[in-house]
């Protein structure tokens, strides 16, 4: 048995799982262990490496594949969807996930008015209504003030904005405060995207990708340029280099040519792509993703790692939210006499 210890948002988790055991067990033991096992289609495990880099582990191959350097696992939501639609524990462990982003800068208010908002919804959700605390010495805002300005020390104005807006939010509970942070931050910029770095072709210095598709971040930010996954015809890998066709209405289709830094960065955003593109816009999962393998040093492996699209997990809760209305009404009838 193989031991390891999982870092998390909650609380340090070890499993035990079998040398040929594959990475699927592992995060199924973790989920359990944390009571997140119902949102198992939206979790990963994100592996870093000793080169500092970061994947994700994937589900379907075994582990003997898929470590080889490692120093850290760690939990994460790996396919956002709109916070309404988790469930409570998994809205609080995504809580808790973009609060690490938003003091790392991986995620990063548009403007100072939603950071405003931001730090003030965190400081609510952590004090909950009704405390007394000095906002100005508060070490929520001390944590969160970069996200308000690059200078060490916040402005006058900015302290009176955040009194006031403080103010409008102090009756909401701990819960409520949470849930309005999760509503704000889905309609930041970078919200679910990953974001992988290039060899610096033609000016562009990194791939970020997610829910709406493919954003082509340049070294000059006033070019940057969205791809959305309806216009991506085919994706493939050659080397260190990932080739994106696409075709808008009315025009020519065209190949962008993107060199990442080396092989493996080229296949995380690769593979990063085929992901999200099944994931958030198509129907279901089409056999050449699911089936496509690639050979290793002790044989085939999965190339993708996604086994349900966003439809069929929204499909299924209104299935079962369908089940459970019919249940209660079922229920009602007979308490009522009335079946």
């Amino acid at each position: 048995m193989l031991s390891f210890k999982i870092e998390t948002f909650i609380k340090e988790t070890w499993i035990s799982v079998k040398k040929r055991a594959f990475g699927q067990e592992i995060l199924d033991q973790t989920l359990i262990q944390l009571n997140l096992q119902h949102a198992v289609n939206l979790f990963g495990i994100r592996v870093r490496t000793s080169r500092g880099r970061c994947k994700w582990l994937h589900l379907r191959n075994t582990i003997s594949v898929e470590f080889k350097n490692y120093t850290a696992l760690t939990l994460r939501v790996k396919f956002y969807i709109q916070p309404q639609q988790l469930d409570v524990n998994t809205r609080k462990y995504l809580y808790r996930q973009l609060l690490q982003d938003l003091r790392d800068g991986t995620l990063k208010p548009s403007s100072q008015e939603q950071a405003i908002q931001l730090v003030t919804l965190i400081a609510q959700a952590h004090h909950g209504p009704g405390s007394e605390r000095n906002t100005i010495a508060d070490s929520i805002f001390e944590t969160y003030c970069k996200m308000l300005t690059p200078e060490t020390e916040v402005s006058e104005d900015v302290l009176q904005r955040i009194m006031g807006f403080c103010k409008k939010m102090s009756g909401l509970s701990k819960r409520q405060a949470q849930m309005k942070l999760l509503e704000l931050a889905s309609t930041l910029p970078l919200y679910g995207f990953e974001r992988h770095v290039t060899g610096n072709t033609l000016g562009i210095i990194a791939l970020l990708i997610g829910s709406s598709g493919l954003k082509i971040e340049y070294d000059r930010h006033e070019r940057n340029l969205s791809i959305p996954f309806s216009e991506m015809m085919s994706i493939s890998q050659d080397g260190g280099k990932v080739d994106i066709n696409t075709c808008q209405v009315g025009q020519s289709p065209r190949c962008l040519r993107v060199r990442m830094c080396d092989k493996d960065q080229a296949n995380a955003a690769y593979r990063s792509l085929g992901e999200m593109k099944t994931f958030y816009h198509d129907d279901e999962v089409p056999a050449s993703v699911r089936d496509m393998t690639e050979q290793s040093f002790i044989g085939k492996k999965y190339v993708f790692d996604v086994t349900a699209t966003l439809r069929q997990i929204e499909d299924y809760a209104q299935r079962s939210h369908n089940t459970m209305r019919i249940v209660r009404e079922v229920v009602d009838s007979f308490s009522r006499g009335t079946f």
